[in-house]
């Protein structure tokens, strides 16, 4: 099984600048040895050095069939936030060119660390197999 957890799109369109930068706490436990000179430590919350990934550059379409494609062999699970783009209904199609059982789980949710209500927002599981 592969788990993916990529960044999320909102609908009109605007994505992350740096993905890793959300996640550098993981970065550091994958590749501690090379994690210090990442880091900006001029500044406060000690982010990384903003450098862009495939992910920012290539189509989010071209994104999602290149991971789909490189895991075909494994059960696929992407975590991915609804509303956003490309639409959930799209990236089950994207999907089931290689796999042929798809399905999603829907759950509302609320960011813990901020209290606005954020009403109509999913948190959506697609999973191939």
């Amino acid at each position: 099984m592969v788990y993916l957890d990529p960044p999320y799109t909102r609908a009109s369109g605007s994505r992350p600048k740096d993905y890793r930068s959300l996640y550098h706490f993981l970065e550091g436990i994958v590749d501690y040895d090379n994690w210090a000179p990442r880091i900006d430590w001029s500044k406060a919350n000690k982010c990384f050095i903003e450098q862009r990934s495939k992910w920012e550059q290539n189509s989010l379409e071209e994104n999602f069939i290149r991971l789909f494609e490189k895991f075909r062999d494994s059960i696929i699970v992407i975590s991915y936030g609804h509303p956003g783009t490309p639409h959930i209904t799209r990236i089950v199609q994207l999907l089931k060119r290689f796999k042929s059982e798809v399905s999603v789980i829907e759950k509302e949710y609320a960011y813990k660390l901020n209290r606005r209500n954020h009403s109509g927002m999913y948190e959506v599981l697609v999973i191939g197999k």
